[in-house]
């Protein structure tokens, strides 16, 4: 997977922007996986809406639509690359991580569901 370092923390390690749209969002599940709870801002993905489709049917996904009146709003989180593989292990095989542009500009990795129907428009 492709490594982004656009953000350092204080110590100039490379840090990850991470967009988040569901359980990712529980204080619980962050500590859980990463040890602490995640301070993160409100922001928009464009062309992207949330599939009637669920994980185990009850995990949302999200799936590109191309559409720029499709919108998520959610929360962006800024991790650590040994975080952001954490968060691989917990999302597992029935999502992928895919690089994408937010509202705010910044560049983000967001999960979508691996489903037959996944590009569904």
């Amino acid at each position: 997977m492709e490594v982004v370092s656009e953000h350092r923390n204080e110590n100039g390690s490379a840090t990850q922007y991470l967009f988040t749209y569901g359980t990712l969002q529980d204080e619980s599940v962050q500590k859980a996986h990463l040890g602490r709870t995640l301070d993160g801002t409100k922001d928009t993905l464009a062309c992207h809406k949330i599939s009637e489709l669920k994980i185990a049917n009850a995990y949302p996904i999200i799936i590109p639509t191309e559409k720029e009146e499709d919108t998520i709003t959610g929360i962006c989180y800024v991790l650590t690359p040994d975080e952001l593989l954490a968060i691989d292990f917990y999302e597992g095989q029935e999502y992928t991580r895919k690089q994408v542009r937010l509202a705010s500009g910044k560049k983000a990795w967001v999960y979508l569901g691996k489903t037959k129907n996944s590009q569904e428009k």
